[in-house]
């Protein structure tokens, strides 16, 4: 006998069917509910994990004396001490007792010995202290606002960290344009000076530029006497007229290059030159070191007696010693040939190299500031 078949019912069919797209969106929205559930539970989490650690940043920063701020070039290393953690090794890293910039960007550092704390800002804008005198010549316009300011803040962590109205803090400033700075600065033969130095026309900011931070930004014109303009302003590099050079990028002649030293560490010896030999009868930057026997011969000093921060000319230029070794005496000197370059001169040699007398400045230090500061002989 045949099977007989059932009868499918279709209306019965489309219910089924209905009820089943029904639970697959309902568990669809279910998985949904619950993956957004996790995620804003991972996200709680997240955040908490995120307050915990901040908490306990701020324990350990509670922990150690702010020992300020440190400012080093991607790839310059700086002492700092052996018992040394950083934050972030990517950024800086401690290598045998130095502290080692490795890329850009700012990472705080722990001192376990001294229980001290840095802030330590890393930036490829300048370079570790080194001797390069083929370095480009600096370009106009080369820095935008913001990086003008970053190098300004540089150079001033710089002085400070090696003592304001110091030896060492004319020093950080002098290396700082010579031996860390990317470009090579121009000679600019001058179109004058500010105030109180007299046989010389009134400018300001052409050639010398006898006010804080670095010439590098058009903000800076804020800060110069308009009274004072000859054929300025331009920012260094820029070109405009020099009555002596004619049309030459703008820059620092060798007195004002030292004279910029003096007062980026605090000094304040006037917008006066470096006179015109050692016999010179005029208030000059010789006469800084008057309480030392003033401008002394190169053929009568012991070489051993000058160190880095004295003044060291011949007859119509003057510089500024940047370190001293056994062997040598490295000048930076800021000439119309060269632009600014660091000299080496060996200490044999000394009283028969082109420098005529030296101005050895202990007593100016001493007496208008506050010594040495934390003064190296060298750079490294």
């Amino acid at each position: 006998m045949a099977k007989k078949h059932r009868k499918v019912n279709k209306k019965h069919l489309a219910i089924v069917a209905s009820l089943l797209v029904i639970a697959i969106i309902f568990l669809i929205v279910v998985i949904n509910n619950f993956k957004k559930a996790v995620e804003v539970k991972k996200e709680e989490i997240e955040q908490q994990i995120e307050v915990d650690n901040e908490k306990q940043r701020e324990e350990q920063l509670a922990k150690y004396v702010d020992g300020g701020t440190i400012c080093i070039a991607v790839g310059a290393k700086q002492e700092i001490g052996n018992n040394c953690s950083s934050e972030d090794e990517n950024i800086a890293k401690i290598d045998n007792g130095n502290l080692v910039g490795v890329s850009n960007g700012e990472v705080i550092i722990y001192n376990d010995d001294t229980q001290t704390r840095y802030e330590v800002s890393v930036s490829d804008l300048y370079l570790p202290a080194h001797i390069d005198n083929n370095k480009e010549l600096l370009p106009c316009g080369q820095y935008s606002n913001e990086q003008a300011i970053y190098l300004d803040t540089v150079l001033e962590s710089k002085v400070m960290n090696a003592g304001y109205k110091t030896r060492a803090g004319v020093l950080a400033a002098a290396r700082f344009l010579a031996l860390e700075f990317k470009y090579r600065m121009p000679y600019f033969y001058e179109n004058g000076r500010l105030e109180g130095s007299t046989g010389h026309p009134y400018a300001d900011g052409e050639g010398r530029f006898y006010h804080k931070g670095l010439y590098l930004s058009e903000e800076k014109y804020d800060v110069l006497d308009p009274n004072g303009f000859v054929s300025g302003p331009q920012i260094w590099g820029c070109e405009m007229f020099s009555g002596a050079g004619g049309v030459i990028p703008n820059g620092l002649d060798c007195s004002g290059y030292v004279s910029w030293c003096l007062y980026q560490a605090g000094f304040d010896p006037g917008d006066v030159g470096g006179g015109a030999g050692i016999w010179d009868g005029a208030y000059n930057l010789p006469d800084l070191g008057v309480g030392d026997g003033g401008a002394i011969s190169t053929s009568s000093i012991d070489p051993d007696a000058i160190q880095a921060g004295d003044i060291i000319a011949w007859e119509g230029t003057i510089a500024i010693v940047v370190g001293v070794d056994e062997e040598n005496i490295y000048v930076a000197h800021q000439y119309w040939d060269n632009d600014l370059e660091v000299v080496t001169t060996p200490k044999s040699n000394l009283a028969n190299s082109e420098w005529e007398y030296v101005t050895l400045m202990d007593n100016y230090y001493n007496e208008e500031g506050n010594g040495a500061g934390n003064y190296t002989a060298m750079w490294n």
